[in-house]
């Protein structure tokens, strides 16, 4: 079982991550790059569309 602090950890590495993902495909023309970045974009939910955009993972939450 993990404690709150070890979440909070996880989540703070996988934000960090995110980041350099986002900030490599705008920066890096360098195909190795890109590939990871997308990688990690889409182990994170995010789908590329046929237009080669990346769009946000859809939520299952609902507002009333």
């Amino acid at each position: 079982m993990t404690t709150k602090s070890e979440r909070i950890d996880a989540l703070k590495r996988a934000t960090e991550d995110f980041r350099e993902a986002l900030e490599t495909l705008q920066q890096s023309s360098d195909p190795s790059d890109r590939k990871h970045a997308e990688a990690i974009l889409r182990r994170a939910g995010w789908e590329k569309d046929d237009n080669g955009v990346f769009k946000p993972p859809q939520s299952d939450h609902r507002s009333n």
